[in-house]
């Protein structure tokens, strides 16, 4: 039962990140396709359950996915630049994973700040979603500068 919810839970994420992938093309394609690369990988990592030497190496990738959304967020004109600070302070807490003498250290805050992160921007795109005008005319202008 227990690997039962883990898979449903990284079928949901496979599922977001598609989305944010989508929502994140406007502004800039390439990073939202390699953010949408490492969070694939981190899956794979977490579906896998490979944690080479005891690091959750699927953290640390989500750590970097974190970052490279809270910049296209901050970029992005149809959400909040506060948003994008939150998420790339997630991501400085999942990158303390790297080292497990690190991540003892700081618990739990690296954790709280990780959550922070993460938890504000999904509730605000379930709650408010995006600027629709906005997001239109960032993606009108990504498609005439192709």
């Amino acid at each position: 039962m227990n690997y039962a919810g883990g898979y449903i839970a990284i079928a949901g994420m496979a599922a977001v990140t598609l989305l944010l992938y989508d929502i994140f093309k406007p502004v800039n394609r390439r990073l939202s396709l390699l953010a949408a690369s490492l969070a694939f990988v981190g899956l794979a990592f977490e579906a896998l359950r490979l944690q080479p030497q005891g690091l959750n190496i699927a953290l640390v990738f989500h750590g970097f996915y974190c970052l490279l959304i809270g910049y296209l967020i901050f970029k992005s004109t149809f959400l909040p630049r506060i948003l994008g600070a939150l998420a790339a302070f997630a991501g400085l807490g999942w990158l303390t994973y790297l080292s497990n003498s690190l991540v003892s250290h700081l618990s739990p805050y690296n954790l709280a700040c990780g959550l922070l992160g993460d938890v504000s921007v999904f509730l605000w795109l379930l709650v408010k979603a995006v600027n629709v005008e906005r997001w239109k005319e960032q993606a009108r202008a990504a498609w005439e500068r192709q």
